[in-house]
């Protein structure tokens, strides 16, 4: 009897689809401009802002240093196109000035989760950025309290550049020593196939089994195992359509 025991290394993308957002944290003079925060696993966070707003010129999330100010502030900027999607813009606040553009831009909007409605003035962004980007112009996230700003424009938006021009804010308010981050079952290794850390075997074959693993800084550890005489090949396919047309193999 031979047992092949394949251990494989893939890339695997967040999923938004098993994602719960904690209760989100909004400001008490604008109730509707709420901001959520979770580990979204390979060093990532998600970030989600949400404001009800018409007129709206841009919307701004900052990671503000210990001393609470706009210098050394790190600006996540986001604003409505003419098609309504949403652009976003990596920025650092130096002087009391409009904050530039970084070189490095370390925020991933998800267009299919971010819009804006101008006629309710319903605007949401969510974006993908890591807790340490390694670029000096910006602040990292930590799991603990923090500064923060919320911060918007009413009037026309930005072009869709990253260093465009922007309006000065009509709102902004800061917040001292909040913790943003929804760390529950962040720390530990995650199993994605289930939580006792079982092998997944096929029901026509029960030693064809998988198990996959979170192996850090973007990696996953698949383990495919299978006990078969004569053995020349074995494959593992994602497709969450469930059909074999476009299976990544």
């Amino acid at each position: 009897m031979i047992l092949r025991n394949y251990i494989l290394r893939a890339i695997l993308a967040a999923s938004w689809v098993a994602k719960v957002f904690s209760l989100p944290f909004c400001s008490p003079r604008e109730p509707s401009f709420c901001v959520e925060m979770l580990t979204s696993g390979q060093g990532f966070a998600s970030v989600r802002v949400n404001l009800t707003k018409t007129n709206l010129g841009w919307v701004a999330f900052g990671i503000m240093t210990s001393e609470a100010v706009m210098p050394g502030t790190d600006v996540h900027l986001a604003y409505p196109t003419n098609d309504s999607s949403i652009f976003m813009s990596d920025r650092k606040a130096v002087e009391h000035i409009m904050p530039l553009s970084d070189d490095s831009q370390d925020v991933f909007p998800i267009a299919s989760l971010s819009s804006y409605n101008a006629t309710s003035g319903n605007f949401s962004v969510v974006f993908r950025r890591r807790f340490f980007t390694g670029d000096r112009l910006d602040n990292d996230l930590i799991a603990a309290p923090q500064n923060y700003a919320l911060v918007y424009n009413l009037g026309t938006p930005p072009r869709p550049v990253t260093n465009a021009v922007i309006n000065y804010h009509s709102f902004h308010e800061v917040f001292r020593n909040i913790t943003l981050i929804d760390t529950a079952g962040s720390l530990a290794p995650k199993t994605f196939v289930d939580s006792a850390n079982k092998l997944a075997c096929a029901g026509a074959d029960t030693t064809f089994c998988v198990n996959i693993r979170d192996a850090g800084q973007g990696y996953a550890d698949i383990t495919l195992s299978l006990v078969k005489l004569n053995l020349t090949w074995a494959a593992f396919g994602i497709n969450p359509k469930g059909v074999m047309p476009q299976s990544d193999m």
